[in-house]
């Protein structure tokens, strides 16, 4: 497998009051898919950890036109370093029947990449893009990357499975996306998300086979910046339940974190969408082949607890 070292990068946001508390939610189960979008609209969300410390924000971009396949790329502000996102195609009613090809950073940590396309019946629609920006108080944008380790690989051969590992004696995963390429474009994205300690990308085909080439990238964060600033990082997973013809899934609000990545996989993936503390994902089986499934991911950082 080629792999290659990219500039790493980190995340940003704005400050909101400290709290002390920490509150766990369950995020609503949507009575209607239109639900999960409208929670999605706004185009730019400030959120932080608990302290304040940890400070991130999510762009929203969206591309101008309803079409059968969709290219959106949206920017982090200056002083933030782009982490994560995710991304959604929708239908004029609501239904998500856009699948996702690419959702991804660029070698910059500014912008996200994202791309969409039909299944066999061509619907067109909209994607809507979410960039997901870190950064520490206190800390420049120049410092932190410098804190980062970022490495992408693409697959090889017979091969279409890209996955990368990032170095656990010195960084802890904080972020990465994914993308897939093909001949024909017959392939779709079945999953891009964290686990453990990799960044793992799986293309899955619909017409038939198809030539293509897959590609993931990994961020981590110093475990040495990390204790020198009291932060802790984990990794969430979460349910899925069927709402309609789509497979959904979400992971709870815990309002003393902030996420930094989300992730999902399932048979084909038409959405992830991060919040600030929280995400859902939603996929589909359209040729109704297997049981339905959908497993979503979510990194997150904070400022550690007071010891009482």
């Amino acid at each position: 497998m080629h792999k290659k070292i990219i500039p790493a990068i980190a995340m940003a946001l704005s400050l909101y009051a400290c709290k002390k508390e920490v509150t766990e939610n369950k995020l609503p189960i949507p009575a209607a898919l239109a639900d999960i979008q409208s929670s999605s609209n706004p185009d730019t969300v400030y959120g932080s950890d608990w302290s304040g410390i940890v400070q991130t924000v999510r762009v929203t971009g969206r591309s101008a036109d309803y079409d059968t396949s969709n290219v959106v790329d949206v920017d982090v502000p200056d002083d933030y370093v782009l982490v994560g996102g995710g991304t959604v195609g929708v239908y004029l009613w609501m239904q998500y029947t856009g699948y996702i090809t690419a959702a991804i950073p660029d070698a910059n940590l500014r912008t996200w990449h994202t791309a969409s396309q039909s299944h066999n019946v061509p619907y067109a629609h909209q994607l809507n893009s979410y960039a997901i920006g870190l950064k520490i108080q206190g800390v420049s944008r120049e410092e932190l990357i410098s804190h980062l380790q970022v490495l992408s690989d693409t697959s090889s051969g017979s091969s279409l499975y890209a996955g990368i590992q990032i170095d656990t004696s010195r960084y802890r995963l904080i972020g990465g996306g994914g993308k897939v390429t093909s001949d024909n474009n017959g392939l779709l994205l079945s999953s891009t998300f964290p686990y453990e300690i990799y960044w793992r990308v799986t293309p899955r085909a619909f017409r038939g086979y198809s030539n293509g080439q897959s590609v993931a990238t990994a961020i981590g964060i110093s475990k040495e910046f990390l204790a020198l600033k009291g932060l802790e990082t984990d990794e969430e997973s979460g349910e899925s339940w069927i709402n309609l013809t789509t497979i959904l899934g979400e992971i709870p609000i815990d309002s003393s974190w902030a996420v930094t990545a989300a992730g999902a996989y399932s048979e084909y993936l038409s959405g992830i969408m991060p919040s600030t503390h929280g995400m859902y994902a939603a996929g589909n089986d359209p040729l109704n082949s297997v049981d339905p499934y959908m497993y979503t991911y979510m990194l997150r950082m904070r400022k550690k607890l007071p010891v009482n």
